[in-house]
């Protein structure tokens, strides 16, 4: 497959990782993971997944993160792991908010991501 592919961290209630691939039928495929996701369950489970979408991490052109609002455990563990994963790949990384629609405002947050630049989480505040 030589279309760019982008992997997609959904934290909250409903965990979920995705692939979004433009050009390709489906263009978006998700996968949905345990609501109490720890960093080996996240890491284990994206190697299957890739695994079953036949994609290996080199071919990831992107990864972008839902940066809030989500339990503080979540955004860490998925902005975290977003964020090493871009910077040993080498590639951009990106947030968006739960507001954003998916996969529809993908192609505009795909070309706003930035390389070398980690997110930060965006955590619920109480005042």
């Amino acid at each position: 497959m030589n279309q760019p592919v982008s992997l997609i961290f959904l934290p909250g209630e409903t965990p979920l990782i995705g692939v979004w691939r433009p050009g390709y039928l489906p263009e978006w495929v998700g996968h949905t993971l345990a609501p109490k996701t720890s960093g080996t369950t996240l890491l284990h489970e994206l190697q299957r997944f890739l695994a079953h979408e036949k994609l290996d991490l080199n071919q990831v052109k992107s990864i972008g993160v839902m940066a809030g609002p989500a339990s503080y455990t979540h955004l860490r563990l998925f902005v975290s792991t977003a964020n090493a994963l871009a910077w040993s790949l080498a590639i951009p990384v990106f947030g968006f908010s739960a507001q954003s629609k998916l996969p529809e405002d993908l192609p505009v947050l795909v070309r706003q991501a930035k390389r070398n630049v980690p997110l930060e989480p965006v955590y619920p505040t109480k005042l």
